[in-house]
């Protein structure tokens, strides 16, 4: 791509394998979409991770935007990712719960809270959510986090709408493949952690069959039983 003539913006999806070798790398806007566990063994500890992580803004300065999740991830890591990225004088805009830019199911906005404090819609997405041929609550997260990265790139609502309303979720994520006897079957292989496959099931209300396998790179398949409970009715392993 950088061989390519050069767009507006290259939009990266950077690992932690990556992020813990760089020295030079210098984003305008830095996206942290979520924080749980993952890759231990090659990390050795969840500190090694979450420090290799957040090299994702070392270089950022006040020009510069980082974007984190607030509330919406275990207790605790919301503040520390906020402290460590603000040691790094960016702008920051947390999202989800308790952040700066929120989505509510009840109503279908997001709204954002402006410097004064005063809170504003901006967008309202409910209209387009009924014509949409998936479930949007399986990407609700990830759009409210464009929707800070369109703020702050100073997008305004009504392009933004567009976009969800042509916008498809990529396959194997929470990807609804086939529907048959009264079954509906996911394809849900693009969870390769116990975090991803969490948030994966506590989408669903009705009794799953959970077809569950691959490597645990480190991690404790605790929170897959806690969530399980009530909602999967069988595990194939």
């Amino acid at each position: 791509a950088v061989m390519d003539p050069a767009p507006d913006y290259y939009v990266l999806e950077v690992s932690s394998f990556q992020l813990y070798h760089t020295v030079n790398f210098h984003p305008k806007i830095a996206v942290i979409t979520s924080f749980a566990p993952n890759h231990l063994d090659w990390h050795g500890d969840e500190t090694h991770y979450f420090e290799s992580k957040l090299n994702i803004a070392q270089n950022m300065g006040a020009r510069d935007t980082a974007i984190y999740p607030a509330g919406a991830t275990a207790p605790g890591v919301s503040g520390r990712i906020r402290k460590a990225l603000a040691a790094r004088k960016s702008k920051l805009i947390a999202v989800g719960p308790r952040g700066q830019v929120t989505y509510s199911q009840k109503d279908g906005t997001i709204t954002r809270t402006l410097a004064s404090g005063k809170k504003q819609v901006y967008v309202r997405l409910a209209d387009v959510i009924r014509t949409l041929p998936y479930d949007f609550r399986c990407v609700s997260e990830a759009a409210q986090t464009c929707a800070a990265i369109a703020i702050a790139l100073g997008i305004k609502g009504a392009t933004f709408l567009a976009m969800i309303a042509e916008f498809r979720p990529l396959a194997h994520r929470i990807e609804r493949v086939a529907m048959k006897d009264g079954v509906t079957w996911v394809n849900d292989s693009k969870s390769t952690s116990v975090d991803a496959t969490v948030f994966a099931l506590k989408k669903y209300t009705e009794p799953v069959v959970l077809m569950l396998g691959g490597r645990d790179k480190g991690l404790a398949f605790t929170d897959v039983v806690d969530t399980a409970k009530g909602r999967v009715k069988a595990v194939v392993a």
